[in-house]
């Protein structure tokens, strides 16, 4: 896999978590019928997870399995943004601790597989283009979400589109991460 890869898996990943992130409050709102209350838990739950995720990635993740755990957290994020789509809401509060704990081994799998893609000598300056990829990561997924809505009157089926296009994302992350295989290339 290419640094080039790597960067538009990170891209894609960062912007599919933020993207959900935004947008979970009025999705809950319009098709859950959920206060403000019961989302607050709702994102105390996600928080924890996440928590739980990154403390769980301190220990078991490492640059020798960072690609394993980067596809494991991606499918599993995908997994829990299509349990959001159904509608279900023992399945809702499934996919919340699912979502935790994926985005927070995601960010650790994310920084660690970087970190191992370069010499010390260079850390600064490739960090930085990991800062910045993280940061321009509201650029895609706004764009894929707001589809739907110009495309369907139907608010309902709006969001549930736009919340599996977001899963497709995630998936498409999983697919450059498993089709490439060749080593990967040092900067």
């Amino acid at each position: 896999v290419s640094i080039g890869h790597l960067l538009l898996i990170y891209l894609l990943l960062f912007d599919v978590m933020a993207t959900v992130q935004r947008n979970l409050p009025p999705y809950l709102t319009s098709i859950f019928k959920m206060t403000d209350e019961t989302q607050a838990i709702g994102f105390l739950i996600i928080l924890l997870s996440a928590l739980m995720g990154g403390l769980v990635s301190a220990k078991v993740v490492s640059f020798n399995n960072s690609v394993s755990w980067l596809k494991r957290s991606s499918i599993s994020l995908c997994l829990a943004i299509i349990f959001i789509c159904l509608g279900n809401s023992v399945l809702l509060w499934i996919a919340l601790v699912i979502a935790g704990i994926s985005y927070g081994l995601l960010e650790s799998a994310i920084r660690i597989n970087f970190m191992g893609n370069f010499s010390p000598y260079t850390a600064g300056k490739n960090f930085g283009v990991l800062a910045v990829v993280e940061r321009t990561s509201g650029v895609i997924g706004p764009l894929i979400w707001i589809v739907p809505f110009y495309l369907f009157n139907d608010e309902h089926k709006s969001y549930i589109l736009s919340m599996l296009f977001m899963a497709a994302l995630t998936f498409i992350s999983f697919l450059i991460l498993s089709l490439k295989r060749k080593g990967i290339t040092r900067i």
